[in-house]
């Protein structure tokens, strides 16, 4: 058998957030802002919410091996390895066994990442069923599921069920990590999505200030993930019909912006392009 499905190349269980590595997609057309979720380098198109960017939600890689396939477009031979091998653990061990949690999970990933999100949702939602079984909803591998399902939900328009299952992960992640943790910092940011998702942006204002606060204890108040997360918080403002406070928080973002010298010059065009429409 292909070594690509040994223990550990399937050992979803240790993923990471992939959120220091993202480059802003250029604002598209009028309001709408370039929402980047899946930020890997093989170079899938991004996704949008309209008027919400992040480049700080959590996504899981279950392995180098994956991202070099995909990086390689080799999606589709990946899916169908996947399969054959489904197959198999099915055959030896059921449906619902921890090995083939894995593999729907990887499934979930590999579909996700040719941007069929039914079937990416699908495949997830069957590894979180299994992980819910077997390691129960206060183990990270539970929260871990939910934090790479959240961006896809929201997409998908399941707000209201990542709104649901983030919360859940939150705690989590708050008893495993504690308050401050990068992780709980990002599912606050995807909560903050769910919530701009359905229009309910207090919501979204109050889960924002929160990943806020952690992310600049964890990557430091002028780190691309405050600056970004601020520029969400303006557009909350902004839907609210607030647009005092719309500019104020992004002149925030752009005094932080002069301490960042990683970021994109497009932050910058771009703050400066939504306070100039915003006092008008």
């Amino acid at each position: 058998m292909n070594n690509i499905f040994s223990k550990k190349v399937l050992s979803f269980f240790k993923c990471f957030p992939i959120n220091n590595t993202s480059r802003l997609f250029k604002p598209t057309l009028g309001r709408r802002t370039g929402f980047n979720t899946l930020t890997l380098k093989f170079g899938f198109n991004p996704l949008y919410v309209k008027g919400f960017f992040s480049a700080s939600l959590l996504f899981c890689i279950t392995s180098q091996i994956q991202r070099v396939k995909a990086e390689e477009h080799e999606g589709d031979e990946f899916i169908k390895e996947l399969k054959e091998h489904l197959h198999e653990i099915i055959k030896e061990q059921g449906a619902s066994s921890k090995d083939a949690a894995k593999i729907y999970y990887n499934l979930g990933f590999a579909y996700a990442a040719k941007e069929d999100f039914k079937t990416a949702i699908a495949y997830y939602e069957k590894a979180l069923a299994i992980i819910e079984k077997e390691y129960g909803k206060e183990s990270n591998d539970y929260a871990s599921t939910i934090a790479a399902m959240a961006p896809i939900w929201i997409m998908t328009g399941y707000s209201k069920r990542a709104i649901e299952k983030i919360n859940e992960a939150i705690e989590v992640k708050k008893k495993l990590y504690g308050k401050n943790h990068n992780e709980v910092a990002i599912l606050y940011s995807n909560l903050g999505g769910a919530y701009f998702a359905i229009a309910d942006y207090k919501n979204a204002i109050e889960s924002l200030k929160t990943a806020q606060e952690t992310y600049s204890i964890h990557d430091g108040e002028s780190s691309t993930s405050v600056i970004s997360t601020l520029i969400n918080i303006s557009a909350c403002y902004d839907r609210l019909g607030d647009k005092q406070n719309a500019i104020k928080v992004l002149e925030q973002a752009q005094q932080k912006l002069k301490k960042n010298k990683y970021l994109d010059p497009e932050y910058e065009r771009f703050i400066e392009a939504e306070i100039k429409r915003l006092s008008k």
